[in-house]
């Protein structure tokens, strides 16, 4: 008797709408439907909408004038990932009043974004291992997303766009028949991803130098492929440039965000690619790699000439006080085993199931008849293994691409359960096991300490530092510019009209520079006044106000710490429990 059989699209579609809706039933659940996320990011991103939708501010200025210095701080954020927001609030702005189509719209984002992680996982596991690995990579990837915040209601920064537009990249990249559709597919995607976020440039080479290598191999079996990809990524680069780029600033150079010289290297290399493709695919695979070397010596150069900067990392430049007091305890930026408390949970959950695949990709390596795939998803995981000891915040991105190799792992194992089906059952259940971030959390979860009997309390109190009762206190406060720690500042900007000096933003080093002086330096009262500082926000609770008392327990900081206030601040409104404190600068 034969199953009737479900047309892979509607089942992918099923899948995606059942993801969707458990995502937005878990949120309200939690009450977390209609709020903004608690990452600074996610504020900041909704900052930037609602100047360019209600404060009219030009699409072309990114700028954020209540940040920082009395000029404001240009961020380097792409106006692009605003867009899917933006359209979701005009639709729902049409018959609805702004705050609840704001609310909707961010809150039907992040679960709306998964359908583009799932595409690329699932395609690209299809390239891999048939359509059963895509049905196996698509399982696991629904239940990694179910719970992961960069995919629930109210978290609208970049994240999620950029994971989805780099799956669908490699997805397509990987097809075994290097179809023109899927290569230029691929291409746009990676174009999309480096006009999003310039933090993955170093994966976007790496994509396109297996579309290269794949050439390389391949050569004239791939030609059609790769000059589809070679365009669509020259012409998305090209396109993107002149929406977000003001002609006035076509030849600033910016290392951190879309600029005249990333897109000229983008293209060059996009360009000679297809060159290379165009003439050179039926020559010896000696001349295929004499053009890549030239094409790549012409990039690099480009690059030296044009921006040495670009090749460094421009966090290396901050000023030390800032390094140590600001960046060292920005949680996304540390090291992946920076924190002692949670290395061995956090560590294994964020790389265990890359740590398999790596060992699968290296494994087929040697045994497939098509190993250049794996080859590309080895180079990645080790690449990302790399970056995440550096800085935490790229092994979401391991996480998500080794999920396509081990759904192929699985439908391989899964397939063989004819043969031996008592122990293969075994087999593929411990993959699937293994395939699951929580899974490699859990030992570290059992064996770690148990926290400090006053954590919960701790915890409470600091979050009380931006409640709706501090910042409700703050919006009926006549408008003024406020210091705070650098995770206020986004609160700030949302909740009220006033306005804030610093915020975790490496284009903000100014204003970081001074709230450190503010808080830490000798000379408290002279810096309040050069800010033009009307109010301060200060909370006991935050680790960062720690730091700052501890770096100089004589500063400000120190003293409102201790309970000594200085004579040139004015209590106007204390919590209960003494953990926050608004004061109006009286001197000046």
């Amino acid at each position: 008797m034969n199953r009737p059989s479900i047309h892979p699209n509607y089942a992918f579609w099923a899948v995606y709408a059942l993801l969707v809706c458990l995502i937005l039933i878990q949120a309200t659940v939690l009450g977390e439907v209609g709020k903004i996320a608690a990452d600074d990011d996610d504020s900041m991103r909704l900052m930037q909408i609602r100047d360019f939708y209600l404060g009219g501010q030009s699409w072309f200025d990114t700028t954020q004038y209540r940040m920082g210095s009395i000029d404001g701080t240009p961020m380097h954020w792409s106006r692009l990932a605003d867009i899917p927001v933006l359209v979701l609030i005009g639709i729902f702005d049409l018959f609805l009043p702004y705050a609840t189509a704001e609310a909707i719209a961010i809150s039907l984002w992040p679960p709306l974004s998964t359908g583009l992680v799932l595409g690329g996982v699932f395609t690209g596991a299809k390239n891999l291992g048939g359509v059963r690995a895509g049905w196996w990579a698509l399982i696991i990837t629904a239940i990694f997303m179910l719970t992961h915040y960069r995919f629930a209601p109210g978290a609208i920064d970049h994240h999620n766009l950029q994971i989805g537009l780099l799956s669908l990249a490699i997805g397509f990249a990987i097809d075994p028949n290097c179809s023109p559709k899927s290569l230029l597919i691929s291409g746009i995607c990676l174009g999309l991803s480096f006009a999003v976020g310039a933090d993955i440039y170093i994966l976007g080479a790496a994509i396109s130098g297996f579309v290269a290598l794949h050439w390389l191999t391949k050569g004239k079996s791939t030609q059609k492929g790769i000059i589809a990809f070679s365009i669509g990524l020259a012409a998305t680069l090209s396109i993107s440039f002149l929406a977000v780029i003001p002609p006035s600033n076509y030849y600033d150079i910016h290392c951190d965000a879309l600029s005249f010289i990333t897109v000229a290297t983008g293209v060059t290399g996009s360009l000679g690619l297809a060159l290379n493709a165009k003439f050179l695919s039926g020559t010896s695979i000696k001349i295929r790699l004499t053009g890549l070397i030239v094409l790549a010596i012409i990039c690099a150069m480009l690059l030296l000439l044009q921006a040495p900067q670009c090749l460094t990392n421009p966090l290396s430049d901050l000023p030390v006080e800032v390094k140590k007091l600001w960046l060292e305890n920005i949680i996304e930026a540390q090291p992946l085993l920076a924190n002692p408390e949670t290395r061995w949970t956090l560590a294994p959950a964020a790389l265990g199931g890359t740590f398999v695949a790596a060992i699968i990709s290296l494994f087929k390596i040697s045994k497939t008849k098509n190993p250049v795939p794996y080859g590309l998803f080895l180079g990645l995981f080790v690449i990302l293994a790399g970056l995440s000891l550096y800085q935490i915040r790229f092994y979401v991105f391991a996480q998500v691409f080794s999920l396509i190799v081990l759904g192929a792992w699985i439908a391989e194992l899964h397939a063989k359960k004819t043969e031996r089906p008592d122990k293969v059952h075994l087999a593929y259940i411990g993959a699937l096991t293994l395939a699951v971030p929580a899974f490699w959390a859990l030992p570290g979860i059992l064996f770690s300490p148990e926290p400090e009997p006053d954590f919960e309390n701790s915890l409470q109190k600091a979050k009380n530092c931006y409640s709706e009762e501090v910042l409700g206190y703050m919006k009926s406060l006549p408008k003024g510019r406020f210091v705070t720690t650098e995770n206020g500042t986004p609160h700030i900007l949302r909740e009220t009209h006033h306005s804030g000096l610093s915020g975790n933003y490496h284009r903000n080093v100014n204003g970081i520079a001074k709230t450190i002086q503010i808080f830490a330096g000798d000379n408290s009262l002279e810096n309040l006044a050069q800010e033009q500082i009307d109010y301060v926000h200060f909370c006991s609770a935050t680790g960062e106000s720690e730091t700052l008392k501890n770096h100089n327990p004589d500063g400000l900081m120190g003293q409102l710490m201790d309970g000594e206030i200085p004579g040139y601040l004015t209590p106007l409104k204390t919590l209960e429990d003494g953990t926050v404190t608004i004061f109006k600068v009286t001197q000046r």
